[in-house]
């Protein structure tokens, strides 16, 4: 049990530094500084931040649903860390052989604690920004699946580890996948261009617009801690050095810099356009990958 809250304690550290991370990355990349005030470079602006956060009081909204408002942010952030048990190492479950078909499972469970967040906080905002999350991350789950069971078929395992001696090959001769893989990474974690669950200029914070204090830690969190979990995983298919903790490290730092890089990069898609790439593009290209590596195993 300590094994396994001390690596919950560096999951939750890991998303405070990568906030910070994210917005000197932000800011170097709009020719300012960002934080730098808080104690050396700005190190401690994330437990700042943090202490500030939890230290608000929580408001409950008038007529909401009161056990579905305070559970659906636990229910997100125990998803999350449902996932970094996959990542074998001292304190996984060696036992889990069929570690892609559970993410698969946990991935498609996303979409309840944003649905429950935003019908239990009886706002018409919070209840269109969930609608509105719902319909990307349904638009693209069919694509992201069919990209994962690609990989599957090629490897012929549903092993974790088995990803991580076999895929690199497959990833630099289909550098097309690996774009795509990119494009449904970012969809997948509501990161812009994509971040339609929380677009502020139109739905003021989306479905978690009624949340503060700990709620929102929470979200935050889980949304975060899936941005590094599915950095993880890119850097898996890149890589056969799996036993080499310092290399997937290093290389999961990179991918979480290409996902802020295109953020400060690309302004928000307009709607149909999303759902135009999700539908027209993406699950074409993914179902055509489907079967040409069915094709290719048979």
């Amino acid at each position: 049990m300590i094994n396994y809250l001390l690596c919950f304690l560096c999951i939750f550290l890991g998303v405070a530094f990568f906030t910070l991370v994210e917005r000197k990355l932000l800011s170097y990349s709009q020719l300012r500084k960002g934080p730098n005030k808080v104690m050396f470079m700005g190190l401690f602006q994330p437990i700042a931040d943090a202490l500030k956060l939890l230290a608000k009081s929580s408001k409950i909204p008038f007529m909401s649903n009161f056990y579905f408002y305070f559970f659906s942010p636990f229910f997100s952030l125990l998803l999350m860390l449902s996932l970094w048990i996959l990542y074998f190492s001292s304190v996984s479950f060696n036992w889990i052989f069929f570690a892609l078909l559970f993410y698969l499972c946990i991935a498609t469970m996303a979409v309840y604690p944003i649905l429950s967040a935003g019908w239990s906080s009886n706002s018409k905002y919070t209840f269109i920004g969930s609608m509105r999350s719902l319909a990307q991350i349904l638009s693209y789950e069919i694509s992201y699946i069919f990209m994962i069971l690609t990989i599957m078929l090629f490897i012929l395992s549903y092993s974790l580890e088995a990803f991580s001696y076999n895929t690199w090959f497959f990833v630099l001769t289909n550098p097309v996948w690996f774009l795509c893989w990119m494009c449904l990474l970012v969809a997948e974690t509501n990161r812009a261009p994509f971040d339609f669950a929380e677009g502020e200029s139109e739905l003021v914070s989306g479905f978690n617009t009624e949340y503060s204090s700990g709620g929102f830690a929470m979200i935050f969190l889980s949304e975060y801690g899936n941005i590094m979990f599915l950095s993880m995983l890119t850097s898996i298919f890149l890589m056969n050095f799996m036993s080499n903790f310092v290399l997937i490290f290093l290389s999961t730092v990179l991918v979480c810099c290409v996902v802020v890089f295109i953020r400060s990069s690309y302004p928000r898609f307009r709607y149909d356009l999303l759902m135009t790439i999700a539908w027209q593009v993406l699950l074409f290209l993914s179902f055509i990958f489907l079967i040409w590596m069915m094709a290719f195993v048979c």
